[in-house]
């Protein structure tokens, strides 16, 4: 998405957009510790090969940086009432819990198919 836009600040904004996006959508989150070694290496391999500074790099941070409360509050570092994030407050709606993660696996499967597609047409 941020590679997309070609701008950093609107490429970390339209990440925080598509955190809302993907929260209000059925879908299953992994425990803290799996969620945070993929985010971990997701990072760290977009950092090497983009630059830390990259429209993609800081959309993929805007993507989940609203998720650092929710880590925070599983750690018992805040509390719910201290969420901001819409979809953490109950503002807005998370969406359902699913039991199968194959929606899941496609739909992210169908994403880096299109973003490889996309960056293969930039070289």
């Amino acid at each position: 998405m941020g590679r997309l836009i070609g701008r950093p600040a609107a490429a970390f904004g339209a990440g925080v957009v598509t955190h809302l996006v993907g929260d209000l959508l059925p879908h299953r989150d992994f425990d803290l510790a799996l969620e945070t070694l993929l985010l971990g290496g997701t990072l760290l391999a977009l950092a090497a090969s983009e630059g830390v500074h990259s429209p993609a790099f800081l959309g993929a941070l805007g993507g989940v940086a609203p998720d650092v409360e929710h880590g925070l509050a599983l750690l018992g570092l805040m509390d719910d009432d201290q969420k901001w994030f819409p979809t953490h407050t109950g503002r807005l709606p998370h969406g359902c819990r699913i039991r199968s993660l194959a929606n899941q696996v496609a739909i992210g499967a169908i994403a880096l198919l299109v973003l490889a597609s996309v960056r293969g047409s930039d070289t």
